[in-house]
């Protein structure tokens, strides 16, 4: 059976994300390489914000406890903000389903890390 070049690139590109997931050493799932992955592109690389979404540093949802900040991750949000240019709506994707729940605990610590 032949494949395509284009069938083992993405075979193999599946297989290294799946395996930068998850530390190899330890079976500890890396929670820094997730943000980078699912969360970074709205809440940039160092939880800094952009227009999209805001910062997690000095955000006082991130005092919230653990189980508040997770379910926002499992759940999404929906939330109008105020801009210099006027209202927006912001979306956040939920992630529950998308990710597993030792996944989403993981991340959770990390981002209420980067308060």
């Amino acid at each position: 059976m032949m494949f395509s070049r284009f069938t083992i690139v993405f075979v193999l590109f599946a297989l290294v994300t799946a395996y930068t997931a998850v530390n190899a050493a330890d079976g500890k799932i890396n929670a820094e390489t997730i943000y980078k992955k699912k969360c970074s592109y709205c809440h940039g690389i160092k939880g800094l914000g952009s227009a999209t979404a805001p910062a997690f540093k000095g955000n006082e949802f991130m005092k919230q406890p653990f189980s508040e900040v997770k379910a926002v991750i499992v759940n999404g949000r929906e939330k109008v903000v105020k801009r210099a240019e006027g209202q927006k709506l912001v979306k956040m994707p939920p992630w529950g389903g998308k990710l597993k729940d030792d996944e989403i605990n993981a991340l959770t610590d990390y981002i209420k890390s980067l308060y």
